[in-house]
């Protein structure tokens, strides 16, 4: 059985715009639905930044949801 992450107050995730583009985001709250509240952090003019309420989790990436950063892996 594999581990999940779970979203919680003061945690970094991405926030993707309407545009598809990805932002990073800091969740606020987390409600009893799994919905987060999250203050993005948007440096173009494709979205400012702002708080988004009740954000549905995709870890596909869907317009206007939140999901936990890529990994990266390090160079060998």
């Amino acid at each position: 059985m594999s581990k999940q992450q779970a979203p919680s107050i003061g945690r970094v995730v991405h926030y993707v715009l309407a545009t598809g583009a990805h932002r990073p985001a800091l969740i606020l709250d987390v409600t009893d639905d799994g919905g987060v509240s999250l203050s993005v952090f948007a440096f173009s003019a494709e979205g400012g930044p702002g708080e988004y309420r009740n954000v549905a989790h995709d870890e596909d990436a869907a317009p206007l949801s939140w999901h936990w950063p890529e990994f990266v892996k390090g160079a060998e």
